[in-house]
């Protein structure tokens, strides 16, 4: 291959793009079969420790979805007293636009049944696919296929059916990129901005965004476009900006959110989160796990359902594992790569924002693939890598498939979230 054939490539506007869609359409309809798949077995599955609600739709919504459509019917609570302690927090960790949609959803219809809520998590999600493969035929149109398969097959795409925003925070970050790069600039900080008021993650793809703005505006060298960089600035964070206006009118707290983060992790001394990030056995400690796991199994160490459960928390463990060292791997090649520094920068504030919050808390590799699932130029690289080594490619896209199949039969089974 040529050096050519390694890089993404900026083409021209034109309507090449437009030839993504049939196909991400086609892969949609294959995400639903494979969620429809991980249901399904997930009825032969014995109940797991975190098994919720009456019925299927409860259940899949029963971890943090539950948190925002509880925002969603009766509004954010916040008790600055019990908020930042582990094990109590408050809802107002929870950013908003998932629950204002939700709000909106209930209104409409006349109630918020878990069901609507799990269709519109699929919407956004299944639309959120079909920005990403325009985006990976205007970047790599030689392997924008493999590309939007690895994307919309990664086993985090269970969270799409578990009431949680994924699939709008998907959607936001491709869509921000792809109007960036074809040059339409308003567009593209309108959804970043509605981006920062979907999550934490909204605001790493804000942090980017501005970096390259400034960037380029120190070429440029004139007052206006430093004033209009800095306009777009501004724009690009207005949901975030929007969300601490509220907190401030409703309590007093701009920063409420940040304290009621807290109340999700159980943190350690403050000097131990500086050495854990540096420290090499505490990444590998997943694989110590899964040892330790596979010793108690193999010698019949405790009860059945205690077994089963380290097996899930491995699996967890392992994969994110994996996901963390992929997006290390591909990140670096996507900086070689990339003609825009906004796919790579975005990507690698995400993962390291990812490893701070990781590295502070009490969960050690936890939702990686959830948490990392926005670090785009991840899929570029995989799916450059997929095209050039087709066996190889064929093998990544069944292992996917298969993953994503199991993620959402665990998660339906009750035994957790990745």
């Amino acid at each position: 291959m040529t050096n050519r054939d390694l890089t993404f490539e900026t083409l021209p506007t034109d309507r090449r793009p437009v030839q993504a869609l049939p196909f991400a359409a086609g892969v949609n309809l294959g995400v639903l079969c494979l969620i429809g798949a991980g249901v399904l077995i997930s009825r032969w599955l014995p109940p797991g420790p975190f098994t919720h609600g009456a019925n299927l739709a409860q259940q899949l919504i029963a971890f943090d979805g539950g948190g925002y459509r509880d925002i969603a019917v009766h509004g954010y609570t916040w008790n600055p007293a019990i908020g930042g302690i582990f094990g109590h927090g408050e809802t107002m960790a929870y950013f908003p636009a998932w629950p204002v949609i939700e709000n909106l959803l209930g209104r409409l219809n006349g109630a918020l049944s878990p069901w609507l809520i799990i269709a519109a998590g699929l919407f956004f999600g299944l639309w959120s696919n079909l920005v990403f493969g325009r985006l990976a035929r205007r970047l790599l149109p030689a392997a924008a296929n493999w590309a939007t398969l690895c994307f919309a097959l990664w086993p985090a795409s269970c969270f799409l059916v578990m009431g949680y925003p994924v699939g709008l925070i998907n959607l936001c970050a491709a869509s921000c990129i792809w109007h960036y790069i074809e040059g339409r600039r308003l567009r593209a900080v309108f959804w970043c901005g509605f981006g920062t008021a979907a999550s934490p993650a909204g605001v790493f793809v804000a942090m980017a965004l501005c970096a390259d703005l400034g960037i380029f505006t120190a070429r440029a060298r004139t007052r206006r476009a430093w004033v209009q960089a800095a306009g777009f600035c501004i724009l690009s964070v207005w949901g975030l900006i929007g969300f601490m206006v509220y907190q401030q009118i409703r309590f007093g707290d701009a920063l409420a959110f940040v304290a009621a983060q807290g109340g999700f992790s159980e943190t350690p001394p403050p000097l131990a989160h500086a050495l854990r990030v540096f420290d090499p056995l505490w990444y590998l400690y997943p694989l110590q796990f899964t040892r330790d796991t596979l010793i108690a199994l193999f010698h019949h160490g405790g009860p059945a359902a205690q077994l089963g459960q380290r097996l899930c928390m491995s699996w967890q463990l392992d994969i994110d594992l994996f996901t963390v060292a992929l997006a290390i791997l591909s990140l670096v090649l996507a900086v070689r790569r990339s003609p825009d520094l906004l796919l790579p920068l975005s990507g690698w504030i995400i993962l390291t924002a990812y490893i701070w919050f990781v590295a502070t808390g009490s969960f050690n590799l936890l939702c990686a693939m959830r948490l990392l699932y926005p670090a785009l130029a991840m899929f570029l690289v995989l799916g450059e890598a997929a095209a050039a080594k087709k066996f190889a490619g064929y093998a990544t896209i069944i292992w996917l498939a298969v993953s994503s199949v199991a993620t959402v039969a665990l998660v339906a089974g009750g035994y957790g979230v990745i």
